[in-house]
């Protein structure tokens, strides 16, 4: 920012903004608004000057907590390319702590953009710079100090020339590194975008020092009957039999869809042409569709998150993967012609019952194992892609329970593995007779459930590791992963902890 009238340049410029601001805090005001439950994050300017001597940010911040009531916690970010050297690490320790005393707020120091960082250079400076040792980085920086001038042929005069300067600043240096070293003044946190617990520790750092919740009135888990009324929830009789009512309604539309798709084909049989059958088809695959979307509407309350966007995108993708299942009729037939997809000489290969047993029983194996740890990407990735396992495999269920109705389930032998496909004829395959309607339904909606169930069970850490009766989630959560880090842990099944605040004293 240059200004002709007041010769300002670009750091006067930026502390000259920052003076008008706070000199007409009612904009702000207005910005903010009147909304309540607010998490505001502000993004304020590089230049250490506004937050090392000036009383601009304070000034912003005082005028926050008196007028808004607001809880304020400073973030100090420090890229993790500017630590190139013990003295640029010792400037931003200094730079972090200027910015702490004058703020006057709980302060959460960040060593950011580690992810781009190669893994050997991130596991470097995690190891020289998250819990450094201040003698080690000091002696260090003396040792290059004294090495001279590498384009200088004689190292004797550059020594000469320079020993009185770096004996001078490796003292002030070494007395620095022990006034922050001995009162642990700062302490950085990690922070990698790739890497979701990075993401995680950062945010419930920032929660402690804002006390984010803590007004919150707790869930008691032992409400009585009458205090479950007047908060307008369920009872626990009732939170037993909604899933039972939701797989009862469920059915019931099953059972009417499958009258209506025998009905119409009955019609359409009247009339044996290429159109009809086409009809038939298409029919048969809104059948499939609409089958895998109602099995998985059943299950969603057994895979969290239940949002709104959730559930309309995970019954999208359940319809999805009921329908692909019939394309390994026209793998087999190695054709895409209708007519040769459905005059195999046996039934496909993911119409064999084993296989989803099989996949089921990997899935479950896969779930709840920290298999992120051995992954170069974040948990993220993992977890959309053990979401869509499972959602596949209630689709699949729904599909195959379908073709069970009328062919029973394929128990043995498996798949051909050359040709894909059941070799031998129907009758010598071990497959069961043709499911009855009127229990067939209720029992797969209930194992799917159960299924996801165990699932979740199996998923959340809560009740895999321990039963904690704790009014904070996150600080129980928070303690289980450091259960699981302790050899022999920490609390054992049946143990009760207590939460006792993050209140100093």
């Amino acid at each position: 920012m240059q200004d002709d009238t007041l010769h300002l340049g670009p750091n006067g410029g930026l502390i000259f903004c920052m003076e008008y601001l706070c000199q007409n805090l009612d904009w702000l005001d207005e910005a903010i608004g009147d909304e309540e439950s607010d998490y505001i994050l502000f993004d304020c300017p590089g230049q250490i000057e506004l937050y090392s001597h000036l009383p601009i940010i304070p000034r912003l911040i005082e005028h926050l907590q008196r007028r808004w009531d607001f809880h304020v916690a400073s973030v100090f970010i420090l890229d993790a390319r500017f630590l190139v050297d013990g003295s640029h690490f010792l400037s931003g320790i200094l730079s972090a702590l200027s910015a702490m005393i004058c703020l006057g707020t709980p302060h959460v120091n960040v060593m950011s953009k580690l992810d781009m960082l190669s893994e050997s250079k991130q596991r470097l400076v995690l190891a020289r710079y998250l819990e450094p040792n201040m003698d080690e980085l000091c002696e260090s920086e003396d040792e290059e100090e004294g090495k001279g001038d590498p384009k200088t042929d004689d190292v004797s005069v550059t020594d000469t020339s320079r020993k009185p300067r770096t004996r001078k600043f490796a003292k002030l240096t070494s007395m620095l590194a022990g006034v922050i070293e001995q009162y642990s003044l700062v302490h950085f946190l990690p922070l990698n975008r790739d890497k979701e617990d990075t993401i995680e520790d950062l945010l419930f750092q920032i929660d402690q020092c804002l006390q984010y919740g803590e007004d919150i009135e707790p869930r008691n888990r032992y409400f009585d009957e009458a205090e479950v009324e007047l908060a307008g929830e369920m009872s626990a009789d009732e939170r037993a039999l909604f899933p039972l009512v939701l797989i009862l309604c469920g059915s019931i539309f099953l059972y009417l869809l499958e009258l209506a798709v025998k009905t119409c084909q009955s019609v359409l049989m009247i009339h044996n042409t290429r159109v009809t059958r086409a009809l038939m088809l298409g029919i048969e695959t809104i059948a499939h569709a609409t089958t895998g979307a109602v099995f998985w509407l059943i299950c969603v309350p057994y895979s969290p998150p239940p949002r709104l966007l959730y559930i309309l995108e995970s019954i999208l993708a359940a319809c999805v993967f009921a329908v692909s299942v019939d394309l390994d009729h026209f793998i087999a037939a190695g054709s895409f012609s209708i007519d040769a997809a459905r005059n195999l000489r046996g039934r496909p290969f993911l119409h064999w019952f084993g296989g989803l047993l099989l996949s089921v029983v990997i899935l479950l194996g896969l779930t709840g194992l920290r298999i992120t740890k051995y992954l170069n990407f974040g948990g993220l990735v993992v977890d959309c892609l053990q979401a869509s396992g499972w959602i596949g495999i209630v689709a699949w269920t729904s599909h195959q329970l379908r073709d069970a109705l009328r062919l029973g389930l394929w128990l043995w032998p498996p798949p051909d593995p050359h040709e894909w496909v059941l070799t031998c004829p129907y009758e010598k395959a071990v497959a069961t007779r043709p499911l009855p309607l009127l229990l067939s339904y209720p029992i797969a909606l209930l194992c799917c459930s159960l299924l996801l169930w165990i699932k979740r069970q199996r998923r959340d850490p809560f009740v895999r590791n321990a039963r904690i009766n704790s009014y904070r989630c996150r600080s129980a959560f928070k303690l289980l992963q450091i259960n699981d880090l302790v050899p022999g842990g920490l609390i054992q099944p049946g143990d009760t902890v207590v939460d006792c605040g993050a209140a100093p004293g």
